[in-house]
């Protein structure tokens, strides 16, 4: 935040959902952080939201910086529906979503320096991101969209009933 308020002062930045404590200590310990960084006027959390999309679509770049793997990183999807390119940390998820430099952006998780870096890329490359912004659209469409999760299953599962009982070959 530091690195990317001292280029891009106007920026403001958003947690969006619920404290992953449960208990609020995450919450306290990033706004103390915040607050020691010169970073707290330029935070917003925002709590549990019913609805993230509409913020999500407000948004510039949505960040996704996690240090430890994500099973799959439902969040990165959904900005990427909304035409909002992504940094995202490269492990877990993100990795089988994002391809690099086309519909998103990595950094190594846990690199501060790197994850401000790829974020002022896209904020100050508008066709960068437009572009980035527009293979998101369509690999959302593409690879995750109902219409082909619904077909995978079901050639999933024909190709199961083709060799009937476990062990049995037709």
């Amino acid at each position: 935040m530091p690195r990317i308020l001292a280029e891009k002062p106007e920026t403001n930045f958003y947690f969006i959902g619920d404290d992953p404590s449960g208990d609020g200590s995450t919450k306290e310990r990033l706004l103390r952080l915040a607050a020691e960084m010169g970073c707290k006027a330029a935070l917003d959390m925002t709590g549990w939201v019913e609805d993230p999309r509409p913020l999500l679509a407000q948004l510039q770049v949505s960040v996704v910086p996690s240090t430890s793997p994500e099973p799959f990183g439902l969040v990165i999807l959904e900005s990427m529906a909304l035409g909002v390119p992504v940094v995202a940390s490269r492990h877990g998820g993100p990795v089988d979503i994002i391809d690099d430099g086309h519909d998103g952006l990595f950094h190594a998780p846990g690199d501060a320096e790197g994850l401000a870096t790829q974020v002022l890329l896209l904020l100050g490359e508008p066709d960068l991101a437009a572009r980035v912004s527009a293979a998101a659209r369509r690999t959302v469409t593409e690879r995750f969209s109902m219409e082909r999760a619904a077909a995978e299953v079901q050639r999933h599962y024909s190709e199961l009933l083709r060799y009937g009982p476990a062990g049995s070959q037709p």
